[in-house]
């Protein structure tokens, strides 16, 4: 049982920033697949696959690894810090689904890159299974993003907020600019 009086009450700076982080890398492996199936595409036949998808196809592996650290990363920190408890209008199932989701997300991320790394080095026959999780994780970033926007802007949770940097603010709007005709 989690001892909630220890809790923290919210993400430290650099568990938002690997957050985010997560997320470009998520993009750039995105951005970077179509360079790897024109290089499988091309390859089986017979012709040499461009220079440029060559080098995406690098990226893509070496982005893998790189989205491996990040998990890495953040599990550590989720174990060493914590993570804040649901906001109290969240209920207990939606609570647990939430959580429920996180581990799927970190479970696929990881089984992506595993299964990546697999089908690049040893056997090319995994390229199925990845190709599988890809979907799985699609769908799973389209339901953490809705959830986010459903609890944020439909329900006003604040969920949003908690993953954001936090942006210095004014503790009053100044009444005028400063001048500068020193």
């Amino acid at each position: 049982m989690r001892d909630l009086t220890k809790a923290p009450t919210g993400y430290t700076a650099l568990q938002k920033s690997l957050h985010w982080a997560t997320v470009l890398m998520i993009a750039l492996q995105w951005w970077t697949s179509g360079a790897v199936l024109r290089t499988h595409e091309f390859h089986p036949l017979g012709h040499r696959p461009d220079p440029a998808d060559l080098f995406l196809h690098k990226v893509h592996i070496y982005g893998g690894v790189a989205v491996l650290g990040l998990v890495g990363a953040r599990l550590f920190l989720r174990w060493r810090h914590g993570t804040p408890l649901p906001p109290p209008m969240l209920s207990a199932r939606v609570a647990s689904l939430a959580r429920s989701a996180h581990v799927i997300l970190y479970a696929v991320l990881t089984g992506l890159v595993l299964t990546g790394l697999i089908t690049t080095y040893f056997w090319f026959g995994m390229g199925r299974v990845h190709k599988g999780l890809v979907t799985v994780l699609y769908v799973m970033v389209t339901v953490h993003v809705g959830a986010v926007i459903w609890h944020d802007f439909v329900q006003r949770i604040g969920l949003l907020r908690r993953m954001l940097p936090q942006w210095r603010r004014w503790s009053s709007p100044p009444t005028r600019l400063p001048r500068d005709d020193a």
